[in-house]
């Protein structure tokens, strides 16, 4: 809970001390230090004044406030306490849970993590009750609630730590793993992160612990190995951070029925991982700078639940057939993994996927043809059905290349991306940008047809790298509602130039596209030539977007020489200061004005 302020604190407390917003002259200083006892809470607020409205000199005062300063917490502990007796059982241990363990996570993390007790609205509850603050998606809890929360627990069992319900003191941890009677079944959680680097002797430590849910170990550079948890049946979140001398994870840690959180952040020299995994709970599994780490657990079995993998900078070489088994994954990043070579086509048509991420995967590369010309249509169609509509429809597929796929319909390093379309526009168009001359950034991508610009209400951002390939679906761009009224933007029965500008978020001098590629999906019987064609299939008719960073014009009917002549005028000057603005009245009633400014520049063509 985030503390009232000191004037607020002041007010509140003055109006059960006197009655009143504001103390008496003679009793300013002491109530200050007062407050300052209560450390913005509320309830202590109210009740140290009512303690001390009953105490009419100011020796009584002084003497009640030198016990508050000497003990206040426990005085204060008792308070809150009421507070937490009157919730339901499962509202008590979501509390207990984050006093413990969760004070700082996101709540989106720790309602997963605490799904079984109806965390959701557990923690609304907590909230309406001043026992816990979520700012800006993160849970904040006040010290003295958290103190009080941890000596809830620690009166569960004074002077015997194996029968307290959450063990997060070092002390306490290393009592316990290492004591003979390998731990007690009444422990629920464990978080061990220790001020030096202290040695659990924890290797048959878990046998016993039967109802272990939470077990979190950060920050250990004497821990080795990972033992054998497989008694722990119930085991929920399992977090192994930045153990930088961790090697070995125990085999059987691929095999917890109820576990839903898998992390090993930062353990460098992470090499045995399982070789075979059934995590049926599983959401959430994070690698991430586990250097050592080669290979990619076989997925023995269906995996159904909505499921992100992060395993950044591992040295995995392969993701294995079967990855197919991972029916709900959402989403793969394995930025800078620079061994990665192969990935197999089966992770492309899992049914639920809508993020990619193999940034910096340096070996990659002509591994995509496999998959992509197959997988493209078919990851569009699980994009649209009924279980993902609230999703972005659409792939997007950031990879380290220099030049488009060969697979693309149409290839072209001369021009801008452009194509032509008739009847209804294509379900499945595949769009490949190469940039030039980029450093990381994000870029911008909309229609423009006919010389008309589509408008969307969101704009969605690309994130682009120097030798990398952007490969996108254009639903991307659109909602539903706005893919489905580009038909009415098409003349009928009649070709229709289908033109993609695009804006970069920071652009260099020299960022241009280097080549670009198209892919339209054929659909049914029909010939694709029919509907879709890359170059103008109308000689009499001439229109062209040039598109160039976040420089955007329209050039419409007019001879080639008086394009190039306003393309000459568009190019930059060094000497760009600000806006300016250039009336080109020489090109005719045509052409109204030119924008020209440091960022960019948008010629606007008048009819």
């Amino acid at each position: 809970m985030i503390g009232l302020n000191d004037q607020l604190s002041l007010e509140l407390f003055c109006r059960h001390a006197f009655g009143k917003s504001y103390p008496k002259t003679e009793y300013e200083d002491i109530s200050s230090r007062a407050v300052r006892c209560a450390k913005g809470l509320p309830l202590a607020l109210k009740v140290i004044g009512s303690n001390l409205r009953t105490r009419k000199s100011l020796k009584a005062w002084e003497d009640a406030l030198k016990y508050y300063e000497r003990i206040p917490r426990k005085e204060i502990q008792d308070v809150l306490k009421v507070s937490y007796d009157v919730l339901e059982p499962y509202a008590q241990s979501v509390f207990l849970d984050i006093a413990c363990f969760f004070k700082g996570e996101s709540v989106e993390y720790v309602k997963e993590i605490l799904e079984e007790f109806g965390a959701a609205s557990n923690i609304e509850e907590l909230v309406n009750k001043s026992l816990l603050n979520v700012d800006n998606g993160y849970l904040s809890m006040h010290d003295v609630i958290q103190d009080m929360g941890r000596e809830i627990v620690r009166q569960e069992a004074p002077d015997n730590p194996a029968k307290r319900s959450r063990l997060w003191f070092h002390q306490d941890v290393i009592d316990v793993l290492s004591s003979n009677d390998s731990g007690h079944d009444a422990i629920q959680g464990i978080m061990f992160d220790p001020p030096a680097d202290r040695y659990p002797y924890w290797h048959n430590a878990f046998e016993k612990m039967h109802q272990l849910r939470i077990l979190i170990v950060r920050y250990n550079k004497s821990i080795k190995t990972m033992p054998d948890v497989s008694k722990v049946e119930n085991l929920r979140e399992l977090r192994l951070d930045r153990c930088v001398n961790l090697t070995t994870v125990h085999e059987s840690i691929g095999f917890l029925k109820h576990l839903v959180h898998l992390s090993a952040l930062g353990c460098y020299k992470l090499k045995n991982f399982p070789q075979r995994m059934f995590l049926p709970s599983l959401e959430v599994f994070e690698l991430y700078w586990c250097e050592k780490l080669e290979h990619f657990p076989d997925i023995v079995n269906e995996m159904n639940k909505p499921l992100k993998i992060h395993m950044i900078g591992t040295s995995i070489k392969k993701l294995p057939n079967s990855v197919a088994n991972l029916i709900g994954l959402v989403s793969i990043d394995m930025q800078h993994s620079k061994k990665l070579e192969y990935l197999p086509s089966s992770l492309f048509r899992l049914p639920n996927v809508v993020a990619f991420d193999f940034r910096g995967c340096s070996k990659l590369g002509e591994s995509f043809r496999r998959f992509l010309p197959y997988s493209t249509s078919e990851a569009n169609e699980h994009l649209t059905s009924k279980t993902v509509k609230k999703e972005r429809h659409g792939l997007e597929i950031v990879m380290p290349k220099t030049n488009v796929p060969k697979w693309f319909d149409y290839r072209c390093k001369e021009e801008f991306p452009c194509l032509w379309v008739r009847g209804k526009f294509p379900i499945n168009v595949v769009l490949s940008l190469v940039f030039q001359g980029v450093e990381s950034s994000y870029v911008e991508l909309h229609l423009v047809i006919n010389g008309q610009y589509v408008p969307c209400k969101d704009h969605y951002r690309f994130h682009i790298r120097p030798d990398h390939v952007l490969v996108c679906d254009l639903r991307l761009l659109y909602n539903d509602e706005e893919w489905l009224s580009i038909d009415a933007l098409l003349l009928k029965h009649e070709w229709n130039q289908v033109q993609i500008s695009y804006a970069i978020s920071f652009p260099q001098e020299e960022t241009v596209v280097s080549e670009w590629g198209v892919f339209v999906h054929k659909q049914g019987s029909d010939n694709l030539e029919d509907h879709v064609q890359f170059m103008c299939p109308d000689p009499t008719r001439e229109c062209t977007l040039v598109v160039t960073g976040q420089k955007q014009f329209y050039l419409g009917s007019f001879s080639n020489s008086l394009v190039y002549q306003v393309m000459f005028l568009l190019l930059p000057s060094k000497s760009e200061l600000g806006p300016v603005w250039i009336a080109l009245s020489e090109l005719g009633p045509v052409w109204t004005l030119l924008t020209v400014n440091k960022h960019g520049r948008r010629m606007m063509c008048r009819q």
